[in-house]
């Protein structure tokens, strides 16, 4: 059920990012700033019930186990998208609010697929 949640969690995040990205308007009048926050809030709550201690419980608490240190250098990464966007931060190639929400999507959207490819994969029974 976790898993569900998380990856429900997750998609709604992607959505809202890629929303905010495209730049098109969205019902109920959210602009891109409030997208962002829909996307964060999303994520860590999505993190929070499917993401870092499901993970962490089906790696049987290892710490240096891929999945759970694919996700914590990709949580940082969105952490990192977020202060970008609320910060105007521009590095690199990141020069725009919406540059950083489709980097925020997409690493929302890896985080999602690699929970839940290992939650389908490591199930008991299988």
């Amino acid at each position: 059920m976790k898993t569900v949640v998380g990856a429900g969690l997750g998609i709604v995040a992607v959505v809202a990012a890629l929303l905010a990205a495209s730049g098109r308007p969205v019902p109920g009048a959210l602009d891109q700033r409030a997208l962002l926050w829909v996307t964060a809030v999303a994520g860590i709550a999505a993190c929070s019930v499917g993401g870092i201690g499901a993970v962490l419980e089906r790696a049987n608490g290892d710490w240096s186990n891929p999945v759970v240190l694919a996700g914590i250098v990709l949580g940082l990464c969105a952490g990192l998208a977020i202060v970008g966007v609320a910060a105007g931060l521009r590095v690199g190639p990141l020069q725009t609010a919406t540059q950083w929400l489709v980097v925020l999507g997409s690493v929302v959207m890896i985080k999602v697929v690699l929970a839940t490819a290992q939650a389908v994969l490591l199930r008991p029974g299988v």
